[in-house]
C-alpha cells in the first residue's frame, strides 16, 4: 500500500531547491508543485497567505458521512537559508503527507481529510498562527 520509494522520491524533490527560504522563488515554487500534486489526487486545494507571496495550502477530501469531523494532518514546506537543506525538517514530513494523500485517495473515508502544508515556520510558525487564527470557533471545535 505505503511506496517507500514515491516518499523517497517526493524528498529528493524538495531538497533539489537551493533554498526553499520562505518568500524565495524556489519557496513559491515548492508550494506550487507540491499543491499541484496533492491536486492531482483529488484533493481541493485552498491557499493560505500570511503575508504577500507567503503562502501555504490546505489540501481537502470530504469525508461520505461525517464530513463535518475533520482529520488535520500539518507539515511545512518551508526551510533554513541554507543550500539544499531541510530533508528532515520538513522536506520528509511533508513527503510522507504526499504518500498518505496517495494512499488515501484510493478510499472512502467517514471524516475529511485535510493535509495542511505550512509555510513561515522556520521564522516562527508564521504560516500556523495565521491558519489558527483564521478558524471559525466552531472549527476549532
Amino acid at each position: 500500500l505505503v511506496d517507500v520509494g514515491q516518499i523517497r522520491g517526493h524528498v529528493m524533490d524538495l531538497t533539489s531547491y537551493d533554498t526553499r527560504f520562505t518568500g524565495t522563488s524556489e519557496n513559491k515554487r515548492a508550494v506550487t508543485e507540491t499543491a499541484d500534486k496533492f491536486s492531482t489526487l483529488g484533493y481541493k486545494i485552498t491557499l493560505t497567505c500570511f503575508a504577500p507571496e507567503k503562502c501555504g495550502f490546505v489540501a481537502e477530501r470530504p469525508g461520505t458521512d461525517k464530513a463535518q469531523d475533520v482529520l488535520l494532518l500539518i507539515g511545512h514546506v518551508d526551510s533554513v537559508n541554507r543550500s539544499h537543506a531541510g530533508a528532515d525538517d520538513n522536506a520528509s514530513g511533508v513527503a510522507v503527507m504526499l504518500e498518505m494523500a496517495r494512499v488515501l485517495s484510493e478510499i472512502s473515508t467517514q471524516k475529511t481529510i485535510q493535509f495542511f502544508v505550512t509555510n513561515g515556520e522556520e521564522q516562527g510558525l508564521l504560516g500556523s498562527e495565521f491558519y489558527v487564527q483564521s478558524l471559525s470557533d466552531r472549527e476549532l471545535g
